[in-house]
C-alpha cells in the first residue's frame, strides 16, 4: 500500500494532469490553485511616488541554505555538518539551475519544482504551509513545466514568487493565502520596486505589476528574457534594452 502511494504520488509529479485539486503533489493545508484568466494591462503610466528602491528588512541566517535538484533544502551552518531542513518531491520536470531558498527571520522559502511554495520553520524543521504557484489549467495538463525558478523575494508581510507555471503572484507571509495572481511565466529574477512589481515573463514582455492589487500598469515588449535592473535614475535594463520605469516606453 505505501508503495502504491508513494507511486501515486509522483506520477503526479510528473504528470499533472493526472491529478486533480483536491490530491496536492504535497500533503498538508493549502491555498487552492488560482483560476485560469486573461491578462488585462490598463495600458497607463505609474502614478508618481509608487517606485521606490526597495531595502531588505529581514533578518541575517546564521547559516547558508541551499536547494538540491530533488527539492531538500540543507542548512550549511558555520561551523558543525550541514543539517537536512525540509525534503520535498522530486521530479524530472525541472529546469537545470542552480537555487538558494529565500531567509527571512527565522524561516525559509523555496520554490519548488512541482510548482509550490513552501515556507519552513527553521529551528524547527516544521512545514508552515504551501502554496499552489500555477494555473488551475496546469492541473489538467495545461503546463509541462511548473518549476520555480525566480529567487523568491519576501517584503515585509508578503512573499512574491513566479513560476514557470504561467503564474506571478503575492502572497501573505503569515499564512500563504494568495492576495494577487498573474497568469503570466516567469523563469528570471524579478524586481521588487516600493508598490510595483517589473517582471520579464517567459511571452516575451516586460510587466508593470501593481504589488498591491496585481493590476497590470503596462507591458512592453523585450528582445530577451534577462532579469530586469532598475537603476536609481528609473530606468529599467533588460539586456541591453533600456525603459522609462514609469511608463514602459523604450530609451
Amino acid at each position: 500500500m505505501y508503495v502504491k502511494k508513494i507511486f501515486y504520488l509522483v506520477a503526479c509529479c510528473l504528470v499533472i494532469g493526472a491529478c486533480s485539486k483536491k490530491d496536492p503533489i504535497l500533503p498538508g493545508d493549502r491555498t487552492p490553485v488560482f483560476a485560469t484568466g486573461e491578462i488585462v494591462v490598463k495600458n497607463k503610466a505609474i502614478p508618481d511616488g509608487m517606485i521606490a528602491m526597495q531595502a531588505t528588512g529581514s533578518t541575517p541566517p546564521t547559516s547558508a541554505f541551499i536547494q538540491d535538484a530533488d527539492n531538500i533544502i540543507w542548512e550549511i551552518p558555520t561551523v558543525g555538518d550541514k543539517r537536512r531542513v525540509f525534503s520535498g518531491l522530486p521530479t524530472t520536470s525541472r529546469v537545470n539551475i542552480e537555487r538558494v531558498p529565500a531567509y527571512a527571520n527565522g524561516f525559509v522559502y523555496a520554490g519548488l519544482s512541482t510548482g509550490e511554495l513552501v515556507k519552513v520553520n527553521v529551528r524547527t524543521r516544521q512545514l508552515v504551509w504551501i502554496a499552489d504557484i500555477f494555473k488551475e489549467s496546469a492541473l489538467t495538463g495545461g503546463a509541462s513545466l511548473l518549476d520555480i525558478v525566480a529567487p523568491v523575494q519576501i517584503v515585509g508581510n508578503a512573499v512574491y514568487v513566479g513560476g514557470l507555471g504561467d503564474a506571478m503572484c503575492r502572497v501573505r507571509d503569515r499564512d500563504g493565502h494568495k492576495v494577487w495572481c498573474n497568469p503570466i511565466g516567469v523563469g528570471v529574477p524579478f524586481v521588487v520596486a516600493g508598490e510595483v512589481v517589473f517582471v520579464v515573463a517567459t511571452d516575451g514582455h516586460l510587466y508593470a505589476i501593481n504589488a498591491s492589487d496585481g493590476a497590470i500598469f503596462w507591458r512592453t515588449r523585450v528582445a530577451r528574457q534577462s532579469a530586469p535592473v532598475l537603476s536609481d535614475d528609473m530606468i529599467i535594463t533588460v539586456g541591453r534594452e533600456r525603459f522609462k520605469a514609469t511608463d514602459g516606453n523604450k530609451i
